[in-house]
């Protein structure tokens, strides 16, 4: 599927993750020139930035689809003082259009994890376009399939239709 900007040699913005910043290489009010690099970062735990994934402009088009999403995957439940003891309970949480597999949960015990020392993955799920196209500037994307946001289910169309007086530029 390929991205398409109704004004040529621009790119959108990609939509702003959750856990997560985008920067761009060039200035710009959510459109993006030709060269323009756009680089996610996740958030950590420790308050840091982790570069993840990449893409770059070019003629209309960015190189990736999208940035992909930033996640935490493992979420620890504590005791009041925030301490890790027994009880403590960890939970695997996967990002958006991906589902657990495996053991979801584990809970600490006097003979460690219980009832498994590790925890299971994240894997896609049947939907596999998580999010919907960019916005398109002086035109709008109409998709097959209900929603506009997303998730799309395998097989959803996406159309272009561009405001009167602009046409489709790029492949």
């Amino acid at each position: 599927m390929l991205l398409v900007s109704a004004q040529a040699n621009y790119c959108e913005a990609f939509p702003s993750p959750q856990d997560g910043y985008v920067i761009y290489s060039a200035q710009g009010p959510g459109i993006y020139p030709s060269g323009t690099t756009a680089v996610l970062h996740c958030d950590t735990e420790s308050g840091t930035s982790q570069i993840t994934q990449e893409a770059r402009c070019e003629n209309g088009l960015w190189s990736k689809f999208n940035l992909g999403s930033c996640q935490h995957p493992v979420e620890y439940i504590t005791d009041e003082n925030g301490q890790f003891g027994i009880g403590t309970k960890a939970k695997l949480r996967c990002a958006a259009g991906y589902v657990p597999i495996g053991v979801d949960s584990v809970t600490c015990g006097s003979d460690g994890w219980m009832p498994v020392s590790n925890l299971g993955t994240c894997q896609l799920s049947g939907m596999h376009c998580i999010v919907g196209m960019p916005m398109v500037l002086n035109g709008q994307v109409n998709y097959s399939h209900a929603a506009v946001f997303g998730p799309f289910p395998h097989g959803t169309q996406a159309a272009l239709i561009c405001n009167v007086g602009f046409k489709v530029s790029g492949k």
